[in-house]
């Protein structure tokens, strides 16, 4: 048994407490009971209830914890088995390959949900169970491109955490990385720069800031410089992946299953992950002899079913709430909030709020749900401080889609040509169906006549973003839709 002594110093800060909320109460810290003189941990694997009726009863416990543990994970998951190991999917690269988007992202984009209309995206997925990738960043301040073209290469372990090589953190002067998990051993090349990461299954969400279409051209001479070298071929038998077209609750268990076996889990999760062995979750016992119980496959199949069901009433809960607004505070740093973490299912590749400071409302300044075949709507602001760039993004609020519309426009951001300003400096938005009379069309954005949920991302964010100084405004009604 690991020492729980052992927890890094970012596991520790789980309980400092985010700007506006309430500290936590005091506590004695956890201990580590392999200190004590003679504690002895047990040899056998933990009971299972004698009855199928309370075995099926304690699988549904089991199964609802690990299915809400797993949600984030698995949908990356579908995403890694269509780009990474179906070679039928039109997206297919292989791994280790980048796929390219040489356009900003429009309704309909396939590779995930909530895409940002501000950066051109690529995709890859590592495989480092045969070693490490050598990952090549170009120089991002060229004589044929704009000085201080904001980059962020987010790497998203299985789990969804995430770390950058990015301009805010590296600068735009290119470099060479040995992107390597925690536990490799072995000799950095000449020039290259380590770079730890937690599971050998890696998603790299490039973005890089195009501000036009016109743009997008001359960015992906960019894309095509970043490059990944795996320094090593996997060793052994080829992994067998489940196949991710099986949306059933059992299919769900069988990619977790893997992913908690070839991925491994935080060592602060060893008790959490113990328990699920007994319905065949990352233990001695198969997931296939679990399920070879009929009790078992039942709890199994109701825990998923009933985790489903708190994951969607959760999901419009999660992130700091601030009026009518929500940030998700922790995005990409949710350590032990395994609920919070599955909601973003609906929206995987959310960065640390460092490096983009997100806000998301479904409701107005009345409380009410945001929807455009009822009402217009105005959002008036001080645009929020952010070094790189800022943004408002409407999606339809049933699958996080950028919202079809005649005029084929999707966002307001700091390079909307023609944006008019109040005259005390603030940024009047209005969002409707149809373009109201008098209203620029630089400071409308169509919201077709459906629901929808508005994001505002602040990239590279300021200390008044960071510290709670500046928070966004209510959206308010205009009137009903006529």
């Amino acid at each position: 048994m690991r020492s729980l002594l052992t927890l890094p110093l970012c596991a520790l800060l789980l309980t400092a407490a985010a700007p506006g909320q309430e500290a936590s109460p005091v506590s004695r810290p956890s201990y580590d009971p392999c200190a004590a003189d003679q504690f002895q941990w047990s040899k056998l694997p933990d009971v299972l209830p004698a009855s199928p009726a309370e075995r099926e009863t304690w699988a549904h416990a089991l199964a609802l914890d690990a299915a809400v543990y797993g949600g984030l994970a698995v949908a990356q998951y579908w995403q890694m088995y269509a780009q990474g190991v179906d070679t039928k999917d039109p997206d297919y690269t292989g791994f280790n390959r980048f796929h390219h988007e040489r356009r900003l992202a429009y309704p309909g984009y396939k590779a995930f949900k909530t895409p940002n209309v501000d950066t051109l995206y690529s995709n890859a997925w590592l495989d480092l169970t045969g070693g490490p990738v050598l990952v090549t960043v170009p120089p991002m301040d060229t004589p044929s491109l704009d000085k201080g073209r904001y980059f962020a290469f987010n790497l998203l372990d299985a789990y969804g955490n995430a770390s950058n090589i990015s301009t805010r953190i590296q600068g735009n002067g290119g470099g060479t990385y040995l992107v390597a998990t925690t536990d490799w051993q072995g000799t950095v090349p000449p020039g290259a720069t380590l770079f730890r990461v937690t599971t050998p299954y890696v998603w790299v969400l490039l973005r890089i800031k195009a501000n036009d279409a016109a743009d997008a051209k001359r960015v992906a001479k960019l894309q095509d410089a970043f490059t990944l070298t795996p320094t090593a071929a996997h060793d052994g038998p080829a992994p067998q992946f489940p196949d991710a077209a099986d949306r059933s609750a059992i299919g769900y268990f069988r990619m977790l299953d893997f992913i908690l076996r070839a991925n491994g889990h935080p060592r602060s999760e060893d008790a959490l992950v113990y328990r699920w062995h007994g319905i065949g979750l990352a233990g001695p016992k198969s997931l296939d002899t679990a399920l070879a119980d009929p009790a078992i496959r039942k709890g199994l199949e109701r825990g998923h079913a009933d985790a489903m069901k708190v994951i969607a009433d959760s999901v419009t809960q999660a992130g700091l709430h601030l009026d009518h607004w929500r940030s998700p505070y922790d995005a990409g740093r949710m350590g032990w909030n395994y609920l919070e973490r599955t909601g973003l299912m609906i929206a995987t590749g959310a960065n640390v709020p460092t490096e983009n400071y997100a806000f998301v409302t479904y409701v107005d300044a009345d409380g009410d749900p945001l929807d455009g075949s009822r009402y217009t709507y105005e959002l008036v602001q001080t645009p929020p401080p952010a070094k790189y760039y800022w943004s408002y993004t409407p999606y339809l609020r049933e699958n996080r889609e950028l919202i079809p519309n005649a005029a084929q426009k999707y966002i307001i951001n700091d390079r909307t040509p023609g944006l008019k300003h109040e005259p005390d400096g603030q940024l009047r938005v209005v969002l409707s169906a149809v373009r109201p009379k008098g209203v620029a069309a630089a400071n409308w954005l169509p919201v077709s006549g459906a629901p929808f949920v508005l994001a505002i991302r602040s990239q590279g964010p300021d200390k008044a973003l960071l510290d709670g100084t500046w928070t966004p405004a209510p959206i308010r009604k205009l009137g009903p839709v006529r």
